[in-house]
């Protein structure tokens, strides 16, 4: 990345990154997690059973540093509206949008905005419509009752939504077919599961749901 960004990078890394960004130059940020799907190959992975983005307007749910926005809009998308609870991944975010806009002589700053939003606590309706809504790493994060309520917000907003499920205990919305009665109960019907394998042959325990 240009030097002149390298002290705010320092900085913004003390308290660790979500995503793995290669910003160039050998400047990679340093994830707090290990996770072979925490950055572009999950992307990678994703993108192939997600709808075509091309001139789409998408809201990223948990967006974290942005890596998923930033993404959308390489691969098509018109604006990305990236909401997420965290300060610090949302200064990261501004800060990728810099970088990146350097980087690739893109102006990302009018294509993609970066909100610090707790979705448990606010309504989503007050954003408009989008075409497609990310879900990753997000829903089990949420009560039971707050994901159906943004669900059922979701349904009036968008076409479709791109949901990662978890295979946990935890108290959230988790596993696959939790995911799918909820979004059957809130207004969705045409519902598909994707399952991935690591290059270990291991499934990936975090698998994408789409529903229109």
């Amino acid at each position: 990345m240009n030097k002149k960004f390298l002290k705010e990078f320092k900085k913004l890394g003390e308290g660790g990154w979500y995503h793995s960004i290669d910003f160039g130059d050998g400047d990679v940020t340093k994830v707090k997690e290990k996770d072979p799907f925490r950055g572009i190959d999950r992307w990678n992975y994703f993108k192939e059973y997600l709808p075509n983005l091309q001139d789409k307007r998408i809201i990223d749910i948990g967006c974290n540093t942005g890596i998923f926005s930033f993404q959308a809009i390489r691969d098509g998308a018109s604006y990305v509206l990236g909401l997420d609870s965290s300060k610090l991944a949302i200064q990261q975010a501004l800060f990728a949008t810099k970088v990146f806009s350097d980087n690739e002589k893109v102006e990302y700053s009018k294509k993609v905005d970066f909100k610090c939003l707790d979705v448990s606590k606010t309504s989503l309706i007050k954003f408009g419509k989008f075409d497609i809504a990310f879900l990753f790493s997000v829903i089990y994060c949420l009560k039971k009752r707050k994901a159906k309520e943004m669900l059922r917000e979701l349904r009036q907003m968008v076409d479709v939504v791109a949901v990662q499920a978890r295979d946990s205990h935890e108290s959230g919305l988790n596993y696959p077919e939790d995911i799918k009665k909820a979004l059957i109960e809130t207004g969705f019907s045409d519902i598909s599961l994707f399952e991935f394998y690591l290059p270990n042959g291991k499934m990936y325990t975090k698998p994408l749901i789409i529903a229109k």
